[in-house]
């Protein structure tokens, strides 16, 4: 047993897109390797955004590990401090998701301590792909300084391109790019001259706030919630005219699965009034 109190050698990131189904073979193989899969269980998440949001997708975790004859360790996900600004670029903010970064480390190697300290091989599992608005990356490095571990990343399925293939878009026009951003920076973005934007980490105002632009009536809009789960919920149309019901589907999403992801594409017309 090492300095750090575990034998853990290799931290594998996997990506497991919207669940089961988006596993890749080469992630399944990976899996099979693995002594322990760590996943966090947010429904124990001390503090005042403690809840069950989430609580399916650490259940569809839990099935995948089971699934491949892997045992968990199931660690209380750390609150993060969100009295600070909303920006993602203030310095508060910033200094708010390290903190949790850290804290989400020491309890990563203490669940491993205190039910697999013989585990060599140890995987955590990406919701969606690790590469786009996710920490376990960032962990990952964090982990390797502490215990001195090798580790690797295997890409999954991301929320973009199955929100595109549901609705059968291209996420950007020919010959121009896709801005992905988050709810939070989605209108200075549109201020700073973006056309084409693919939101992520929506809000649950994010939908009041576009109906209250009454400068975005003709932008077009692709929206899904729940992506691959029981509730999903999926369609388009100028933000004027599919807003209202984009609410209700909202709602319909949460209620069927008993917690709500949503993201969309917005595009603004081009100078003939058209979106695609």
């Amino acid at each position: 047993m090492s300095a750090h109190g575990t034998a853990l050698e290799r931290l594998r990131i996997l990506g497991i897109g919207m669940g089961p189904q988006h596993v890749t073979p080469e992630v399944s193989d990976a899996l099979r390797e693995c002594d322990a899969v760590v996943v966090f269980d947010k429904s124990a998440t001390d503090g005042a955004h403690a809840g069950h949001d989430r609580d399916e997708q650490m259940a569809v975790r839990c099935r995948i590990a089971a699934e491949h004859g892997v045992p968990v360790v199931l660690v209380p996900d750390p609150p993060r401090d969100r009295r600070g600004p909303s920006q993602s670029t203030g310095h508060e903010y910033r200094r708010a998701v390290v903190d949790w970064h850290g804290a989400r480390t020491e309890r990563i190697l203490a669940g491993l301590r205190a039910e697999a300290p013989a585990a060599r091989q140890v995987a955590i599992l990406a919701w969606g792909d690790s590469s786009l608005f996710d920490s376990l990356v960032r962990l990952a490095g964090r982990i390797e300084q502490q215990t001195g571990c090798d580790w690797n990343v295997l890409p999954g399925v991301s929320a973009p391109q199955v929100l595109a293939a549901r609705h059968r878009v291209v996420l950007h026009r020919v010959g121009e790019p896709v801005h992905v951003t988050t709810a939070r920076k989605l209108f200075d973005d549109i201020a700073a001259g973006q056309r084409n934007l693919v939101v992520m980490l929506t809000l649950p105002h994010t939908l009041d706030d576009l109906a209250a632009r009454p400068e975005l009536d003709d932008w077009q809009l692709w929206w899904s919630a729940n992506l691959g789960s029981a509730g999903e919920q999926s369609l388009s149309g100028r933000v004027r005219e599919v807003i209202g019901d984009a609410k209700v589907a909202r709602e319909t999403a949460r209620e069927t699965d008993g917690w709500v992801m949503d993201m969309f594409l917005l595009r603004a017309p081009d100078e003939h009034g058209n979106v695609l």
